[in-house]
């Protein structure tokens, strides 16, 4: 058994025999801090020829093919869940290790209404802005420039946000989860390293901001550049595709809803660039 803290929720994984336990700590010592709302997680990884008729198909959309869970939530701060996969044929390879209980993690805290979202993010006035879309959208890029104006830059990968109720005002916290120690990550960096061609910026790990827009990017070379409004609709079928699955309905809804739609907008990066990135500059600061 291995017992580490992600942020406040403290986890206990349970490991097929034969795992490497040194094989992780690339992932569960990257996320430390006083973050995310407390919560206790048991997760425990077994051979799928195992799972039992209860257990529920994950679907791909969670990054784990092949997959069942049973879950369990014993209380509002507790929960359990038996993970029913193909072990990896190498468990000592964090890479392949690492595909089963990353994922199965962040599950585990959609039940606490922790919802992880793929985007980059910068500070302005100390509130988060986030930069979400799909892979390749430029988001990382915006970011980087970003910081370049004065922004301070947060993360460029994983976002994890949840409510929190402060002076009887509801607010959305966002703070990054683990890309850089995140051991697909930490291979690509040395491959870049040895190019000399890594120009990624360190996360902050750790530091927890209020959340105070979500701008969705796509990339249409042949169409002009532009920032638009967005209605309830296309604003949750974004988050949906956002937040990769790992996340629950009702979650979405809390955050959509404690917002309000004019803390959403939409991006197109297109024919000038550089002009519509100065409108988003204002846009940001306004």
């Amino acid at each position: 058994m291995i017992h580490f803290q992600f942020g406040n929720a403290k986890v206990n994984l349970y490991l097929p025999e034969n795992s490497q336990e040194e094989t992780l700590p690339y992932f569960i010592r990257s996320f430390e801090g006083n973050a995310l709302p407390d919560c206790r997680i048991e997760i425990s990884i077994r051979p799928a020829e195992k799972a039992p008729p209860s257990a529920v198909e994950i679907g791909r959309a969670f990054g784990l093919s092949q997959t069942k869970v049973c879950r369990k939530k014993l209380s509002s701060i507790s929960a359990q869940l038996e993970i029913f996969t193909i072990i990896p044929s190498a468990p000592n390879r964090s890479d392949r290790l690492s595909s089963i209980v990353v994922p199965a993690i962040l599950y585990a805290l959609s039940e606490f209404g922790i919802v992880p979202i793929h985007a980059s993010s910068v500070l302005f006035n100390g509130k988060a802005v986030l930069f979400a879309g799909r892979s390749g959208s430029g988001k990382s890029t915006i970011a980087e420039r970003l910081s370049g104006e004065g922004f301070e830059f947060l993360s460029d990968d994983r976002i994890l946000l949840w409510k929190e109720e402060i002076e009887g005002k509801s607010i959305i916290k966002a703070v990054p989860s683990f890309e850089l120690q995140n051991p697909f990550t930490r291979f690509r960096l040395e491959f870049e390293k040895r190019k000399k061609s890594s120009r990624r910026r360190k996360a902050e790990f750790g530091k927890t901001a209020e959340l105070s827009r979500i701008i969705f990017v796509e990339v249409k070379p042949f169409e002009e550049s532009q920032i638009y409004t967005l209605s309830k609709a296309p604003i949750s079928a974004l988050m949906a595709v956002s937040c990769g699955g790992y996340y629950q309905l009702d979650s979405l809804s809390i955050l959509e809803s404690s917002m309000g739609e004019e803390k959403f907008l939409g991006l197109t990066l297109g024919k000038n660039e550089n002009k519509i990135f100065k409108e988003l500059v204002e846009v940001i600061r306004q």
